[in-house]
């Protein structure tokens, strides 16, 4: 594997920060992973002091002359970096500083290891710290993703426990567990829906994912129709303000190859634009004999600082995934047929060809030091083909597998609006972080699916895969349906910090979903059919937490 990375500081950007007043040591990661800048500190110079709070839409040196408020440190430039340091002695001291002369340092490439991210959004739909939120949650960083290259989610979110891929639906979107629970419905990306069926067809790539976070327990209190596991948001890759690139080769088994990128940088003199581009190309076989598969991933982002506080953020992506449709192999008895693992049973030059495109557009108001207002738009649209010949009836004395032929051409379409008021309050010593909502959501489907039911004569021997036979046909349309879901969600929340141990969140959604089922005349339903349903719930949720235990990191 070959990697080549640059990073080069330009000018400052004005972006939106959202800092607690905690740690000192942590708040200045947070402002240098979120600006990009080179911040240099001592850990001992820093210990025990406390940040400021710091939110708004501002340059990196605005937020560091904010974090650094109330402390006896100050900062100087050199060279790009920010180096933090102590203020001048008093005036009446006898101490003089004096210049001391270092051999020269040559530093090529400086690194972030860490695995573990301190704040979480996903849980409350507002940033705070994870310590502070009374739900169980796990954050796979993008570090992780990294250096176990994890090409999926699936692969990434195995770092978090009791969370699996359960099903792989072939080859496609898959469907995962959380808790022991099934929770295709329950995966978002930047907050918005990305479930198996709507938002994502095709296995969901990680190139232009920052962190995944999983928060177990029912999330139905802000995300509204869910399953009771837990929810799954993929937070994207965020525009730079520096400039950056880096590209990377991998080659691995089963002739894989994996070309990627990862751009960006301002496209203008002022910084107030802002831009990231990543792209991958994939091309591998299987330990399936004959089993290819290839896939094409971009994903540009821009952003736009309007004012000092306002900001808009414009993000797209476009998914080719084309691959066949793998089933597993089939059941002798009790167990696994005792066959190869590599024995695909069906035609592998019948492949799923899937074509994904989505765009979503956020938009972050400052009003001022209370009142923040996001809205934020998100469109997603699908083109599927199934086409296999796959399992069917198996002959166990024989060996001889009969194979079914299908052909689902479909094409989905998801539309989702979110509008939400943040405010950060206090109640005499109480502190609030609350939250308040709206959302709108359409989703279509439209699908027709045909098969032979086996009837074709299509066949496998399973221990004698070179005995085949591949049939032609014309296949029986027994369902041709078309779906459409409308959905509103009002939802509320309130993260409160009664004591610095003792914290609370309470919040609830109301939601209304209404479901249209078109089903044509085919093969089984003569005059076809239509179906309506309307559904309301309200789902609250309140919890507390009380902080005893007081970690140490080293």
């Amino acid at each position: 594997m070959a990697h080549l990375s640059h990073v080069q500081a330009k000018q400052e950007n004005h972006i939106f920060i959202d800092i607690t007043s905690q740690s000192l040591e942590i708040a200045l990661q947070q402002l240098r992973d979120t600006a990009g800048i080179s911040l240099i500190f001592n850990s001992e110079q820093i210990a025990g002091k406390k940040s400021s709070p710091t939110k708004g839409i501002m340059s990196p040196r605005q937020a560091l002359d904010m974090l650094l408020t109330g402390t006896d440190l100050t900062y100087k430039e050199d060279n790009g970096n920010i180096w933090l340091i102590s203020s001048l002695v008093e005036d009446n001291s006898d101490e003089k500083l004096q210049s001391v002369i270092l051999p020269e340092l040559l530093i090529k490439q400086v690194r972030e290891t860490s695995y573990i991210t301190e704040q979480s959004s996903t849980a409350t739909r507002i940033p705070a710290p994870i310590k502070d939120v009374p739900r169980s949650i796990g954050v796979v960083t993008r570090n992780v993703i990294e250096d176990q290259k994890a090409f999926r989610i699936d692969e990434a979110i195995r770092n978090v426990s009791g969370t699996f891929m359960s099903s792989t639906q072939g080859g496609r979107a898959g469907d995962f567990m959380i808790r022991g629970f099934r929770s295709d419905l329950n995966v978002f990306k930047n907050g918005f829906r990305e479930d198996s069926t709507y938002g994502a067809r095709a296995s969901r790539d990680t190139a232009n994912i920052e962190s995944i976070e999983v928060v177990k327990g029912p999330p139905s209190y802000l995300y509204g129709r869910s399953d009771p596991g837990g929810v799954i948001n993929q937070t994207t890759k965020a525009p730079l303000g520096h400039r950056y690139f880096s590209g990377e080769m991998i080659f691995g088994s089963y002739g894989l190859y994996r070309p990627t990128i990862d751009i960006g940088g301002p496209l203008n003199q002022s910084g107030s634009i802002t831009s990231r581009l990543n792209a991958v190309y994939e091309s591998a076989d299987s330990y399936r004999q004959g089993v290819h598969s290839e896939r094409f991933f971009i994903a540009p982002t821009i952003g736009w600082a309007l004012s000092e506080k306002t900001s808009l953020r414009l993000e797209g992506e476009y998914l080719h995934d084309k691959s066949p449709i793998d089933r597993g192999i089939v059941a002798v008895g009790n167990g696994p047929a005792p066959i190869p693992i590599g024995t695909f049973l069906g035609d592998p030059r019948r492949r799923g060809e899937i074509e994904h495109g989505k765009t979503m557009l956020t938009l972050l108001h400052q009003f001022n030091d209370t009142f923040t207002w996001r809205s934020a738009l998100r469109n997603a649209v699908t083109s599927e083909r199934y086409s296999s010949l796959e399992s069917n009836i198996l002959d166990e004395t024989t060996g001889i597998l009969g194979l079914a032929r299908y052909e689902i051409p479909q094409s989905l379409q998801s539309h989702y609006m979110q509008n939400e008021l943040h405010a950060a309050f206090s109640t005499g010593s109480i502190k609030h972080k609350a939250l308040l909502g709206i959302e709108l959501g359409r989703e279509f489907q439209r699908g027709k699916t045909s098969g032979d039911f086996g009837e074709l004569g299509s066949f496998i021997d399973i221990f004698n895969p070179s005995n085949w036979q591949f049939n032609d046909g014309p296949l029986t349309t027994f369902n041709n349906q078309k779906q459409t879901n409308n959905a509103l969600g009002l939802y509320f929340g309130d993260q409160i910090s009664i004591l610095p141990n003792l914290h609370m969140h309470a919040g609830g959604r109301f939601d209304v979903f209404e479901q249209n089922i078109v089903n044509r005349p085919n093969a089984f339903l003569t005059e076809g059919s239509k179906d309506k349903q309307t559904d309301r719930a309200f789902s609250p949720s309140d919890a507390l937490l009380n902080v005893k235990l007081q970690f140490v990191r080293y």
